[in-house]
């Protein structure tokens, strides 16, 4: 699975963006990269090609602009880590594991849902940092932000649930570092002697029973959290005209 449509529409569109501020300012520079890359792409060597980019504009992008751009791009990063954690986490062996398995499910779960939660806030920040590039009104922008914003939060709010229960080692019961953390269990941890008892060890294999649950729930989980993603940037930019 690739990398959603919706995330690089969404990364041109600012791009393009950019380049018409940029164009505005210094139009000579712009339509010489231009004629640059046509010429490249078309399978020849333009002869200003090394020279121009030593070269420099005579107008350059402000920090909000530079900003925008870093926050698409490592929109675009983070959707690509997110498949990466996916597609490992999905050739993980469920049936019958052994304790190895186990404790590789286990990280490649984290994994995923430690990149999926990346993945939604890095597109909340370039959402955030886009709609700040029109020049609408703010009412309109607010308006903008709390339909499309809001939405993602709560898709953040409802996985974060979704996941708790086998962070916490919690097929059903049980304890793992993250219900240590989350519960404020340290004093229970400290006086049973987790790690002198080999509860770690203990906490991956009660979860064993449970894999196959849960590598089913992340596979059907997936596509949805790419919906949401591609869902919202494609609000903003139909929003924004873009």
């Amino acid at each position: 699975m690739e990398v959603p449509e919706a995330v690089r529409r969404f990364v041109v569109a600012v791009e393009t963006r950019a380049r018409s501020v940029l164009a505005d300012h210094d139009p000579e520079y712009v339509a010489k990269a231009q004629e640059i890359l046509r010429t490249n792409f078309a399978g020849l060597t333009h002869p200003e090609s090394r020279r121009f980019l030593k070269s420099q504009p005579r107008w350059r992008l402000d920090a909000q602009w530079t900003g925008t751009l870093e926050s698409a791009y490592n929109l675009h990063l983070h959707a690509e880590l997110y498949i990466l954690a996916f597609r490992q986490l999905e050739s993980c062996v469920v049936i019958k594991p052994s304790a190895d398995q186990v404790l590789a499910f286990d990280l490649a779960l984290r994994h995923w849902v430690i990149q999926a939660q990346a993945l939604v806030e890095s597109t909340k920040v370039a959402i955030t940092r886009a709609v700040r590039r029109d020049d609408r009104s703010r009412r309109k922008k607010d308006e903008l932000f709390t339909r499309i914003l809001d939405k993602l939060t709560e898709s953040q709010i409802k996985f974060e649930r979704l996941r708790d229960p086998w962070l916490h080692a919690e097929g059903k019961t049980g304890i793992a570092l993250g219900g240590i953390t989350d519960a404020k269990l340290w004093e229970q941890a400290v006086a049973i002697g987790l790690f002198e008892k080999k509860g770690i060890e203990w906490a991956h294999e009660h979860k064993a029973p449970f894999m196959a649950k849960w590598h089913s729930g992340a596979i059907k989980t997936h596509p949805k959290i790419l919906e949401i993603i591609s869902q919202a940037l494609t609000g903003v930019l139909d929003g924004l005209g873009w």
